[in-house]
Parts: structure tokens; sequence; C-alpha cells
């Protein structure tokens, strides 16, 4: 059965091909993608991307997962695993006009919640361009752990890990920060 997932604002839910035009604006954004060694996709390569989620992610119920607010896509976020017996790995991508709303922190909380209620979770990693300051916000933000630092051959990066038992001990803190940031930005009612 999909994933689909909601938090007070975001719906996650899989990809369809109807979703490649979206995916073809996201990665078309040169700063979107500034710090991801991805570059533009044209429709057909979009609709492989989809293809790749549905058969090669889904089946394990982990995969990215398209997010939107009141069905407006806004970008992705979601847990893969990178090859068998690896930790899986967060990665989140948001339209601009999206950013600097917490939508990748309440994303990744919905993500987490998921991924540690199953019983093949244990501990997950996340990697960021160090440049990619935002980025690394929201892993810190998660309670991640910084585990590595280094290049390698796509360039500087910076590891940061989480257990389950770290989640269980800064989720309830993670949420109040993110329940208060909320009410800061909704204004008046």
């Amino acid at each position: 059965m999909p994933v689909v997932l909601h938090t007070p604002r975001l719906r996650l839910r899989p990809h369809t091909l109807a979703d490649a035009p979206f995916m073809v604006r996201l990665n078309g954004d040169p700063e979107v993608v500034r710090y991801t060694g991805d570059g533009p996709l044209d429709l057909e390569e979009a609709r492989g991307v989809v293809q790749y989620l549905h058969e090669r992610q889904h089946p394990f119920g982990l995969a990215r997962l398209l997010v939107e607010r009141s069905g407006t896509p806004l970008g992705w976020c979601g847990l893969r695993r990178l090859s068998d017996g690896q930790r899986p790995d967060l990665g989140y991508r948001f339209l601009r006009s999206a950013w600097g709303h917490g939508y990748a922190t309440e994303a990744s909380v919905a993500v987490l919640d998921h991924g540690f209620a199953r019983p093949d979770v244990g501990a997950v990693v996340a990697e960021a361009d160090p440049r990619n300051a935002a980025s690394v916000r929201v892993m810190e933000r998660l309670g991640m752990e910084c585990e590595a630092s280094g290049e390698d051959a796509d360039g500087p990066y910076v590891r940061f890990g989480l257990t389950e038992e770290g989640w269980n001990r800064v989720r309830a803190e993670v949420v109040a920060r993110l329940d208060a940031r909320r009410r800061e930005t909704a204004g008046p009612a």
C-alpha cells in the first residue's frame, strides 16, 4: 500500500507520472540544485525518475515522497536505501519559494516517524554539502549529530546520523519548536 503521510500543513505522497513536469521545474532552478550534484531534468528523464521510485523504492516502503500544501507541490522529502544493509538516507529538496518556512523540517519529522516505526530502520543518515547551510541547519534541528566530513569525488560533504533512540529523545522538543515557529509566522488569527 502506498505511503501517504500528513502533517499540520503538508501532505507527503508517492510521485505519479503527472508530477514529472513539477520535477522538471524543481531541478530546473540552478539555486535549488546548486549543492546537490544534480542538474536539470527533461520531461522524459523526470518520468524515468518517477518510474524508478515506483519500481525500486516504493515496494520497500521507503521512498522520496512528493510534498504538497493545499494540493500544490513544494518539493520532496523521504528516506531511501542507498544499498542493502546501509542506513536509509534522509533527503529533501524544495522550490525556492518554499524555503524558510520550515517545510523541510516538518516533512522530515513525518518521514522520520514513519521510518523509525519500521522494524528494519534503527538509524538514518543525511549528507549535504557543508556550504548548504540551510540543509545542515535542518539536520541539526532534527537532532542529528555530525558523524563525518570531508571531500570525495562529488566535492565537500558533511554526514549526519540519527538513531531511533536519539529520535525518541529529541522528537518532542523538535515538534514543540516547529509548532512555536508556525504560530509565530502565522500571524493573527
